[in-house]
């Protein structure tokens, strides 16, 4: 239930910067333009600035804080994400390539509209497990990563002053950006909104008799009023974890990676720059490599148990090259189970973390943000079942998080220990017990209704376990055979040929994604 907050009597504070902290202040203070709104950062300590690559909610919801595209490529070295590159998950090399594509961009994507039905979906996935192929070739998202294209067509309109309104935008885009020019970008922008920025360390936090935050203590001895807060504190998770103490739900036995190296490398702009995310499976985990202007970020997240630091970094060095390594940032997998305790809600890092794979944090972090703005009577009046009900919901996201995150190591790679014996050295989630019991028979999950993820759609977890080689071939084979035959399989030919059809003229059609960023640029 929404309640009415907009007092100047109402101190809203938000403890940390970065990007969690300022997007949840920019988003407060646009929902409630009259609240006090105080951000506490510290220089001293600074922002991790790891995470760069974003899932389409992130640029929804800066678009309606009025912070566009254009904002972001012009002030963050931003370039446009339309996907993950999922290289050699099963073991077959360089050109072992799966393309994850964004929830709301499975088979029925901008072009596919209404021309291909359920029931043709099912026969793709059930003819391309048969086959041991992809679905990328019908999945518009995918060839316009291929293609390293965006999914935007020019149309220029003089009377827009924002280049980016210059192109009809068709289906969902994401962004890959710099972490701490972005943190730097949306401080500027929080400051002239009025959100009042304090440098400082906190000391001490305050509580009534009832256990709710009044006010924070800084090192300097300033006293900061709050009647509510948001902990986007980060890995250091100042109040949720050290304060109110929250019961942690581990995933450690689930999810093993739990130890990133990151780095960067350089980036050649004469070539064309790709508009999607790489996940490339290593050794003992996996490396994600994401370009933004000037460099891609990048890092190697892997299982300690099995290796350590410096053999992590000895196989980095095998795969890019030697690199500047300086830093070794550990986690472990899993959540606050109730991210939200009296008058405060942790946001982001601080509120947990599974690993980098998906975007799933920054994902997380805007779904909670934004799931506010719906159960804030939880804030004004204190309503304990709204509190509840809010907790519950985080709770299932983040589970739907690890289920969909645990069939990504459910492949066919098979040559070192952490993927051959995967299901044997780690807890499998109820979901995929379920389906493996199903003799990963397709039709386990196209006919039952095994999956109700209210992040992840069936479409995408097929395309994903089609790519993987998750189901058995010749099971697919003998249900596609029976399945789909004479005028049923020529209305399906017609339907497939026609979507390919349209997605090729379609992709044909867009800007490549270096000339987009470059007109951009061109154009501010």
């Amino acid at each position: 239930m929404y309640v009415n907050l907009d007092s100047k009597k109402t101190n809203f504070v938000v403890v940390g910067g970065g990007t969690a902290g300022w997007i949840t202040a920019l988003l407060m203070r646009h929902l409630y333009p009259s609240i006090n709104i105080t951000l506490i950062e510290s220089q001293e300590i600074g922002i991790l600035g790891a995470g760069e690559g974003t899932v389409p909610q992130f640029v929804d919801v800066l678009e309606v804080l009025g912070i566009s595209v254009s904002d972001l490529i012009n002030h963050a070295d931003a370039t446009i994400k339309s996907g993950i590159k999922l290289v050699n998950w099963n073991g077959r090399g360089k050109n072992d390539i799966i393309f994850s594509n964004f929830v709301d961009s499975p088979l029925t994507d901008y072009v596919d509209m209404t021309r291909i039905q359920f029931s043709q979906i099912a026969m793709v996935i059930l003819e391309r497990i048969s086959q041991g192929e992809t679905v990328d070739d019908v999945v518009f998202n995918a060839k316009v990563c291929n293609a390293n294209k965006v999914k935007f067509k020019f149309n220029k309109t003089d009377r827009l002053r924002d280049p980016v309104y210059h192109f009809n935008k068709l289906g969902s885009i994401s962004v890959h950006f710099n972490a701490a020019k972005l943190a730097n970008y949306l401080k500027t922008v929080g400051v002239t909104r009025n959100i009042k920025l304090v440098d400082g360390i906190i000391e001490k936090i305050n509580e009534d008799k009832n256990g709710y935050i009044t006010s924070f203590t800084l090192k300097d001895g300033t006293e900061v009023p709050s009647d509510f807060v948001f902990d986007c504190s980060g890995f250091h998770r100042l109040i949720i974890g050290k304060h109110y103490k929250c019961k942690w739900n581990s995933f450690k036995d689930y999810l093993p990676v739990n130890k990133a190296v990151p780095f960067f490398l350089p980036i050649d702009e004469n070539k064309p720059i790709p508009p999607y995310t790489e996940a490339i499976a290593m050794k003992y985990g996996w490396m994600w490599k994401i370009p933004v202007r000037g460099r891609y970020g990048c890092g190697y997240v892997f299982d300690d148990r099995l290796i350590d630091a410096e053999q992590a970094k000895q196989e980095i060095r095998e795969e890019v090259g030697n690199v500047d390594m300086p830093r070794v940032i550990g986690f472990e997998p899993g959540y606050y189970d109730t991210p939200w305790i009296k008058n405060c809600i942790a946001i982001g890092l601080s509120s947990g973390f599974v690993e980098p794979l998906e975007a799933t944090s920054v994902h997380i972090a805007v779904i909670t943000a934004s799931l506010f703005t719906t159960y804030n009577n939880g804030a004004v009046l204190r309503c304990e079942k709204t509190i509840s009900r809010f907790n519950k919901i985080m709770q299932e996201y983040n589970n739907d998080v690890l289920n969909y995150l645990q069939f990504h190591y459910l492949g066919k790679r098979t040559d070192t220990v952490f993927w051959k014996d995967f299901t044997k050295r780690n807890k499998l989630t109820p979901l995929i017990e379920k389906i493996i019991q199903g003799g990963k028979d397709p039709m386990h999950l196209l006919e039952r209704d095994l999956i109700t993820s209210s992040l992840y759609p069936l479409n995408l977890i097929l395309e994903l376990c089609t790519g993987l080689r998750f189901f058995d071939k010749e099971i697919a084979a003998d249900h596609f055979r029976a399945l789909y035959t004479g005028s049923r399989k020529a209305k399906y030919d017609y339907a497939i040929s026609n979507l390919k059809e349209i997605q090729d003229k379609t992709v044909n059609s867009l800007i490549d994604h270096k000339d987009f960023l470059d007109y951009i640029l061109k154009n501010k």
